[in-house]
């Protein structure tokens, strides 16, 4: 589909030359394929910048290397045409679902043309990947690619990983839209690529204890089910650390997750939708629709609800395999736990039981066990916190 004219594309009114102006020798053509936004910086470049007047062998000094070099960063960074197959994902991004609510900007687009250029920066390089990784505008990259587009207007920037992250953070504080999950996703994947947690909470102006609980959140939730949910951008921390503790006390798949969202949105759909027009109403937003995602995160919270107080009853009942009643795999699940390269964990009502495997050092116990006053100090420090905020 061919792109509409968007604002890059104005031409510039031509200066006329003054009298004395138009006697001096013409500068010579400039290649028809050069960048327009490239070509005043290099004919500076070529103009001798290197040399002094009139001393064609003495070495440039710093300042004019300085001008040199920052004329050269200033010619990369000219916007221009990139082609949407030569751009990747970053590898830290806030953003876990691109296609919703993507219509009002492709529409957009259509009809505006693009008036607001993406950044890039070159990707690592590699057999198979891409020229450029996105710092700014996947949603836009998004737009143009479901409209059909093959190339966008977008700026070429030469940053640091610490400066990518640090964009990030400021292009995602600025928006009105940004989410507790996406902000969590970008803290937890700047983590994975080697970023300490004072680092993130400094970059964040946060408390490195927030930083460190949103990352927790993310990481035991999982990428993957939180890619089955969305931004559910109306959805705060403290409901994603309830879902967190559902999930931890009825571990699931992503598949068996999707299929509880399925059944909750077909079970708890009236409810849903009363308890969105009450906050609606509250809030004097008018009558919008709530978010797909938003709807998927109430379905599963309600449909995990509703296994806790089935497997609450159940232990209340004294119901077990031994009288003939089977338990749901979900309460199986709560009672005992694999700990993958340790052992089991088994939580009761006031008990928390670790068995290790068999072969592995009983010693293991003796460690945990002198590491169990600071992490209970440290956790009813959080639950203190999650009180008072």
């Amino acid at each position: 589909m061919a792109r509409r004219p968007s604002v890059f594309d104005r031409a510039l009114p031509r200066e006329q030359p003054s009298p004395n102006e138009a006697a001096e020798p013409a500068a010579p053509p400039v290649e028809k394929s050069q960048a327009a936004g490239k070509v005043g910086i290099a004919s500076l470049m070529s103009a001798g910048l290197d040399q002094a007047p009139g001393d064609k062998g003495v070495p440039p000094t710093p300042a004019v290397m300085a001008m040199k070099r920052s004329l050269k960063d200033l010619s990369e960074a000219s916007i221009q045409e990139i082609p949407l197959d030569q751009i990747g994902d970053s590898r830290i991004h806030d953003r876990i679902d691109l296609t919703e609510d993507l219509e009002p900007l492709m529409k957009s687009l259509e009809e505006n043309g693009q008036e607001t250029a993406v950044k890039v920066r070159y990707a690592a390089p590699g057999a198979g990947k891409p020229v450029y990784e996105i710092i700014v505008g996947r949603r836009r990259v998004a737009a143009a690619r479901a409209l059909g587009w093959e190339s966008i207007k977008g700026l070429v920037l030469k940053i640091t990983d610490e400066e990518l992250l640090r964009s990030l953070i400021s292009e995602n504080s600025a928006r009105k839209d940004t989410t507790f999950i996406g902000r969590s996703q970008l803290a937890y994947l700047a983590s994975k690529s080697g970023h300490s947690d004072d680092e993130i909470a400094k970059i964040y102006s946060s408390d490195r204890t927030l930083i460190n609980r949103m990352i927790r959140i993310y990481e035991v939730i999982g990428p993957e089910i939180i890619s089955r949910i969305g931004d559910a951008p109306d959805i705060g921390r403290r409901r994603w650390m309830d879902l967190r503790s559902l999930l931890e006390e009825s571990p699931m798949s992503p598949d068996e997750v999707s299929n509880l969202i399925t059944q909750g949105i077909d079970r708890f759909a009236d409810e849903i939708a009363e308890l969105w027009a009450k906050r609606v109403s509250t809030n004097s937003s008018g009558n919008e629709s709530i978010p797909q995602s938003t709807l998927r995160f109430y379905a599963l919270e309600r449909m995990l609800q509703d296994l806790k107080t089935q497997a609450s009853e159940n232990a209340d009942n004294g119901t077990d395999v031994a009288e003939g009643a089977r338990p749901t795999k979900a309460t199986a699940r709560a009672q005992k736990r694999p700990l993958p390269g340790f052992g089991t964990v088994q939580r009761k009502p006031k008990e928390l039981v670790l068995k290790i495997d068999r072969g592995l050092d009983p010693n293991l116990l003796q460690r945990i066990e002198d590491a169990l006053p600071d992490l209970v100090r440290q956790v009813i420090k959080d639950a203190q916190g999650d009180k008072n905020s």
